[in-house]
């Protein structure tokens, strides 16, 4: 394969890396506090401030071309670990958090329909565009669960499916199951995983996870080229 191919290929995971290193980079320029002062800080935080702040920012990074420059993840998973043990506190924040995401994916889809996703095309999201549409063609509710672990990923595939002119009411349908598998998924995790998840959102691990994601990309590329030749 040639380094363009690569390139295409791997165009998801590099982009979200370097703008993860850049926010760290900002982070640790500033001198923001990190671990157990960090989380002490949110949790005074989400308290003054309630659920709003986690729905606007699901909302904000469940849009199309929106959540690549906003954290809106980061203040998700911290609205989990703030809530500590409460597990009433736990499920309102992924609740909120599911609502706010099933809203900003139906627009998403809505944008792609009416072909308003055009003009937000030139910010480098085509390529992504063409191969979430190629993926929905083959199975639309395969390439919707898929996707929908993360919200920039889930965002391009939603427009797509709008682009595709998909039925309103499986997206909705198919929609709804992903999020909730998801986000359920993510809650869970992080609620039991504790203040120790700000642990795993420091660069050594998310660096581990984004070669495991090129890696199995590269693979899965290669094991479908051999295919086409056999």
């Amino acid at each position: 394969m040639k380094l363009k191919e690569y390139l295409k290929l791997l165009y998801i995971p590099l982009s979200l890396i370097i703008a993860y290193l850049l926010m760290v980079l900002i982070w640790r320029l500033l001198g923001l506090p990190e671990d157990a002062e960090f989380v002490n800080l949110v949790t005074a935080f989400f308290n003054r401030y309630g659920l709003l702040v986690v729905f606007i920012g699901a909302l904000i990074e469940g849009f199309f071309l929106l959540g690549q420059y906003f954290p809106g993840s980061t203040i998700i998973f911290l609205g989990v670990i703030s809530a500590g043990n409460n597990g009433l506190r736990v499920t309102q924040v992924v609740s909120v958090v599911a609502i706010a995401f099933f809203i900003s994916y139906t627009l998403n889809y809505l944008l792609g329909y009416y072909g308003w996703h055009k003009l937000f095309v030139k910010f480098g999201l085509k390529k992504s565009l063409k191969n979430a549409q190629k993926k929905l063609k083959t199975n639309e509710l395969r390439a919707i669960l898929l996707s929908y672990w993360e919200p920039n990923l889930s965002s391009i595939m939603a427009t797509a499916a709008g682009t595709l002119k998909m039925n309103i009411k499986k997206f909705l349908i198919y929609s709804a199951i992903g999020i909730l598998i998801w986000e359920t998924f993510w809650g869970l995790l992080v609620f039991f995983i504790g203040a120790q998840a700000i642990a795993l959102m420091g660069p050594k691990y998310i660096l581990v996870i984004f070669l495991i994601w090129v890696i199995l990309i590269i693979l899965s590329e290669l094991i479908r080229k051999r295919r086409q030749k056999k």
